[in-house]
């Protein structure tokens, strides 16, 4: 009997094209099936995590409470970086920023020059622009109000480096008033500065204050005779004009804070989440709100 080995050849070819599809299909199969395995772990683990993280912040939030001292300061047990449960935690003043719709233009644009580096000239120019887009803002929209500092990034502005430098000293929170016990080098010499004293006169100023911080001393309250004492230290008396600036900042200065930034971060097998929000101490309401 004679053999078609043309049909067997084929039926060979056919029969290995088959095998190599199946086998292709199901590798194919295993791999979306495994992919799908993963995203749904990755979910379930991100999902996880801002449990956490927003666990670490509620606690946080609630621990906030307890303090009703009448002073916030950086000597207290809330500032800094903690860790509750696996979630790592920090908390800042949000009144050691500059609140901008209360600020003047030499204020800000002093703040700008120091967070950012760019010339004078520069930064005076970018404060007049943000003052003059609010103003705008507030005049075609009736009761237009700001809810975070990054709504300033849709203002037009010759640097968007320098704003977005500058934008982790401002706050559009608050009254106005700056926290003494909190504020950093930054704020409180563009504070100074707009009084119309010089650099000299506000770097030592604030070096009073950093030595009072490091003598373990704070605000406990803004009487120009306590104040006078704590920045002078022992036995350096405040000049002259240490003193007429002192008094003209005061009212924009206060010892107690209530709103407070939390920041509250989970991680574990290399994926992260991040909760953060700004807590208005002994209301329960929160004023800003945001997950990465």
């Amino acid at each position: 009997m004679k053999t078609d080995t043309r049909r067997s050849g084929s039926i060979l070819v056919y029969m290995m094209i088959t095998a190599a599809l199946v086998t292709g299909l199901a590798l194919l199969t295993g791999s979306f099936v495994a992919s799908r395995s993963k995203l749904a772990a990755d979910a379930m683990l991100r999902a996880q995590l801002r449990d956490e993280a927003m666990t670490a912040a509620a606690m946080t939030a609630w621990s906030i409470d307890a303090d009703t001292n009448g002073v916030d300061h950086l000597l207290e047990a809330w500032a800094g970086e903690s860790k509750i449960g696996s979630a790592v935690v920090s908390i800042s003043d949000e009144l050691a920023r500059l609140q901008f719709q209360s600020a003047d233009n030499m204020t800000l644009g002093h703040l700008i020059l120091y967070s950012s580096g760019v010339s004078g000239e520069e930064a005076m120019g970018q404060a007049n622009m943000l003052t003059a887009w609010w103003n705008a803002a507030r005049a075609s929209e009736t009761n237009r109000v700001l809810s975070a500092e990054e709504e300033l990034l849709f203002a037009p502005t010759p640097s968007l480096e320098a704003l977005v430098a500058t934008l982790p000293r401002i706050t559009v929170l608050g009254e106005g008033k700056i926290n003494v016990n909190t504020v950093d080098r930054e704020v409180f010499i563009s504070l100074v500065l707009s009084t119309g004293a010089d650099i000299g006169v506000a770097e030592v100023m604030y070096a009073r204050i950093v030595r009072s911080r490091n003598r373990g001393e704070w605000f406990e309250s803004l009487e120009l005779p306590e104040a006078r004492k704590l920045m002078a230290g022992e036995g350096d008396a405040l000049s002259v004009k240490e003193i007429a600036v002192l008094q003209t900042i005061m009212p924009k200065l206060c010892v107690e804070s209530g709103l407070f930034r939390i920041t509250a971060t989970a991680e574990r097998g290399g994926v992260r989440r991040t909760v953060q929000c700004i807590y208005a101490r002994g209301t329960g309401r929160i004023l800003r709100w945001l997950e990465v």
